[in-house]
């Protein structure tokens, strides 16, 4: 692998949102309820703790 091959995270999701595939899909609605998320917890700290316990599976 060249150096030149390489990309970070933001570009490499940059990219993935770019392809014109049905393979890129769900990754493209994965990135999009993450985001959503993302921008949720900003307003409501809260949520994202309640969201960890859930997946982590521990109850309030």
């Amino acid at each position: 692998m060249r150096l030149t091959d390489l990309a970070d995270t933001e570009t490499l999701f940059r990219l993935i949102q770019s392809v014109p595939s049905p393979k890129a899909e769900p990754i493209k609605l994965w990135l999009a309820k993450v985001g959503y998320e993302r921008i949720q917890d900003m307003s409501d700290p809260e949520k994202a703790v309640n969201r960890g316990r859930v997946r982590s599976g521990k109850s309030c």
